[in-house]
């Protein structure tokens, strides 16, 4: 009788420690989806806030009127001079790189510090500022590559939408190794439907590195994928 009833405590014992350790798993599987849903919020809204500034930045460059102006002009610039080779408006009226350079400087304030903002068409024209040194040869071949024309066309396929690029390497430079993100937005009058280039918001890759490794955990991998299920973060060799 004794016997039966130890194997009886026994097994209550057992089964309450068995019922103790569901419940702990279970409660810490709670706090760990918790803790990994608060880490993703904050990791969202970190990279809408970076991929926000760009975009605010783009828009306020598409609704300059001066901008639209002197690119207006650096249209008819190019129908004048087809038989002149290289015919980037931005090299022969300083005055009007100048201005250009200028209203850049206005917007982009002290973002500009890890970044560019490049201004181009489909005519040859380009003009920028920012960290990062420009290499004319590079920016020659760039414009008439193929894959230029593409991008080109994809962005003005968005009729004034956004369109963002993932870590890609520098397409202005070869002086500059380090990988960086992209926003474009096509330069348009709405109400005339006219189009008059492109402009190009670059942030340094490291910028994203440094919000997506903010939580210093090894065990938590973190990866950022486009709506396209384009990865973007960890960056692929």
């Amino acid at each position: 009788m004794f016997v039966n009833y130890s194997i009886l405590i026994f097994f209550i014992i057992l089964l309450t420690l068995v019922l103790f350790f569901i419940y702990i798993s279970k409660n810490m599987e709670s706090t760990s989806l918790e803790n990994l849903k608060e880490i993703t919020y904050k990791l969202s809204e970190q990279v809408d806030l970076l991929l926000k500034e760009m975009d605010k930045m783009a828009i306020q460059v598409c609704s300059n009127p001066e901008i639209k102006e002197i690119l207006g002009k650096a249209e008819a610039y190019h129908k004048n001079n087809l038989d002149n080779g290289n015919t980037n408006f931005f090299h022969y009226n300083l005055v009007d790189a100048g201005r250009v350079h200028e209203t850049l400087i206005s917007i982009s304030g002290l973002n500009i510090a890890s970044g560019r903002i490049s201004i181009y068409n489909n005519f040859g024209e380009y003009i920028s500022i920012g960290m990062y040194t420009d290499l004319s040869t590079t920016i020659e071949e760039r414009l008439k590559s193929k894959e230029h024309e593409d991008l080109y066309n994809k962005v003005t396929e968005q009729k004034g939408g956004k369109f963002f690029i993932s870590v890609h390497e520098d397409f202005w430079s070869k002086l500059n190794d380090e990988k960086i993100i992209s926003l474009l937005r096509e330069i348009r009058d709405i109400s005339e439907n006219k189009s008059y280039g492109v402009v190009e918001i670059q942030k340094a890759y490291s910028k994203l590195e440094e919000i997506c490794t903010f939580n210093n955990n090894d065990k938590i991998k973190t990866y950022l994928i486009t709506e396209f299920g384009d990865l973007v973060y960890p960056a692929s060799n």
